[in-house]
């Protein structure tokens, strides 16, 4: 049987870490590049200070509990 994968890399440093290590799972979502300007917002942005994802208009879904954006092309879901 054949199984997708993905490797995921980030900083032990950043906030979302914690987010990562408290769950099983997890979405990536793979943007269009008609959206490099809500990219930009958000790897700059802190979340600690405001709602970034609400601010980028990006439309979060949930799949089994997992949220993803929708505008995404691909969407892993281990």
């Amino acid at each position: 049987m054949e199984q997708e994968s993905c490797i995921y890399f980030y900083k032990t440093l950043k906030i979302y870490k914690k987010f990562v290590d408290s769950s099983d799972r997890l979405s990536i979502s793979v943007l269009p590049n008609e959206y490099s300007k809500e990219l930009q917002y958000l790897g700059t942005a802190s979340g600690r200070d405001e709602d970034k994802i609400a601010k980028s208009n990006l439309t979060v879904k949930e799949y089994e509990d997992v949220p993803y954006f929708e505008e995404g092309r691909l969407i892993p879901m281990p």
